[in-house]
């Protein structure tokens, strides 16, 4: 424990005993916990500091675009003073929590690094990393999203529709043997983005089936197919008594 409070006063106080040849390298790395953030909303960033030999001491500033504002971090701050707590420590990492502002791209990235090695007691040579991510209004981002509502096919296991499907005709006709009980419907959605409902099996009645198959598009807009589907009745037995 001596020889780490040596390497971090020798790091932050002391440049005078320090070899200026560099020795091994380190790596100071951000990554944001999203890719799109909405105003108002916080992201958090994760500041990872790594090496293949053993980290002794470190300081560097995070520094972050004007269209976020600094909350928090699990540091305390916005600066980072530290020195590993055993003799093979080669990484630790910090959060930091922002909040988007403005729309445009946020990005955070570090500075000023230095890092000691713990075994040399060297400077490491440092690569710095930075993270950036989109930061939109709801109303953008809403406005990203796809209108496709549309099906790319429509059928009835082993049975026709018609007339033959086309996406942009929305109602259909079946006709069904007496008895048939339910029927199997399958759709294909043009766009993978959007959801549909009234697929699968189906149960009947006797007589006209009004069946719905709705596609909800990303943004929301809907799309309703119809399949009127009718089971036949039993066909009367006609008996003649007394001529009649």
């Amino acid at each position: 424990m001596k020889k780490v409070w040596l390497l971090l006063f020798s790091l932050f106080f002391s440049f005078i005993l320090i070899d200026s040849v560099e020795a091994a390298s380190a790596s100071i790395n951000a990554s944001s916990s999203k890719s799109t953030v909405i105003v108002g909303d916080t992201v958090t960033v994760t500041v990872k500091i790594s090496s293949s030999s053993n980290l002794g001491a470190w300081n560097f500033d995070v520094d972050y675009s004007s269209n976020l504002t600094f909350v928090s971090s699990s540091f305390g701050g916005l600066y980072i003073a530290d020195a590993a707590q055993t003799a093979t420590t080669k990484s630790k990492s910090y959060t930091f929590t922002f909040r988007a502002k403005s729309s445009g791209t946020g990005k955070v990235s570090i500075s000023n690094a230095r890092v000691i090695d713990f075994d040399t007691e060297k400077n490491m040579s440092v690569s710095k990393g930075s993270t950036s991510f989109k930061i939109m209004t709801q109303s953008e981002l809403e406005s990203t999203y796809s209108k496709n509502n549309n099906l790319s096919s429509l059928e009835v296991e082993g049975h026709n529709l018609s007339p033959i499907f086309d996406k942009d005709t929305l109602e259909y006709s079946l006709e069904l043997e007496y008895g048939t009980e339910s029927i199997n419907i399958k759709a294909t959605k043009e766009d993978s983005r959007a959801s549909v409902d009234g697929t699968g099996k189906i149960n009947l009645s006797e007589g006209l089936n009004v069946l719905k198959i709705i596609v909800t598009a990303e943004n929301g807009s809907t799309k309703t197919y119809v399949i009127n589907a009718t089971v036949k009745e039993l066909d009367p037995i006609n008996v003649t008594v007394d001529s009649e």
